[in-house]
């Protein structure tokens, strides 16, 4: 082959891989519009009852929205996962505010998980607490942006477990136009590349 013959080979194959990475690339934008359209907004309309109650560590708002969960009889027990190794329930319970008035008949009916450091860990975490208290439903409270993961990941450890989705609704994340808010886009970009990156692995499982 003449040196012109290599060149416009060369040419060729540099184009098609310009093409295949613009083709994942415009699949990776259309997934995380999509990812942030289907985020829930609004709270939760199903109030049932629930055999526990799952946190999963990351956020005040959320052990406030679930310990008064549990003070309104949502459930048997509240299950905190991913807590610090020495993190006390006493210390979390006061900087989330979470202390309504019967909060010391509460804490009996608190656990807290030390194990997990991620969400993967989270699921295990909790499918371990679920199987030990032998409950079949729970309610999942976690950051509206984190739920689509923390869900897939416990529905996959415990399929035969009914996961109720309580997200909560932190005020630094800005759906709307969220392109705009610097921290709502890095934590979409975060959040979209470690859903997928567990969807991938479920499959590969």
């Amino acid at each position: 082959m003449s040196s012109d013959g290599k060149k416009l080979a060369f040419a060729k194959i540099k184009l098609k891989i310009a093409l295949f990475i613009a083709v994942l690339i415009g699949i990776w934008i259309f997934g995380l519009s999509k990812y942030i359209d289907n985020l829930p907004r609004v709270p939760t309309s199903d109030n049932s009852y629930t055999d526990g109650i799952v946190i999963l560590t990351g956020g005040t708002m959320r052990l406030k929205a679930g310990v008064e969960l549990l003070h309104s009889g949502k459930a048997k027990r509240l299950f905190v996962s991913g807590v610090g190794k020495d993190t006390k329930l006493d210390r979390m319970l006061m900087m989330s505010g979470a202390l309504p008035d019967n909060i010391l008949e509460l804490k009996n009916n608190i656990d807290l998980g030390y194990e997990a450091q991620n969400t993967h860990g989270n699921a295990i975490e909790v499918a371990q607490w679920t199987k030990q208290h032998n409950y079949k439903t729970i309610r999942l409270v976690t950051a509206n942006y984190h739920m689509p993961r923390s869900y897939f990941e416990l529905q996959t450890a415990m399929p035969d477990v009914k996961i109720i989705q309580n997200p909560v609704f932190p005020g630094n994340i800005k759906l709307e136009k969220w392109w705009n808010s610097g921290i709502t886009k890095k934590i979409m970009f975060s959040e979209y590349n470690k859903y997928l990156v567990s969807r991938v692995t479920a499959l590969i499982d």
